[in-house]
């Protein structure tokens, strides 16, 4: 009986945190290229290096997520 109660348990804790991937907006992000290259000519003159871990993220408006930018200029 105490392994059903426990199993049971483990079920719907497992069960809470999976998620269907209904939830979508039409914002979504796209890297701020304006400020990454204004960083990085900033940078350039002061003969520093810029590593990117976490680019500027911009939120636009979009009807067809296809149209997304991220990766490329």
């Amino acid at each position: 009986m105490k392994a059903c109660v426990i199993g049971g348990f483990a079920l719907l804790m497992l069960a809470g945190c999976t998620s269907t991937g209904g939830y979508q907006t039409a914002a979504k992000s796209e890297i701020d290229w304006d400020k990454v290259n204004q960083v990085e000519r900033s940078a350039a003159t002061g003969s520093n290096r810029v590593i990117w871990v976490n680019p500027p993220l911009k939120e636009v408006e979009r009807n067809n997520p296809s149209e997304s930018n991220n990766g490329s200029q």
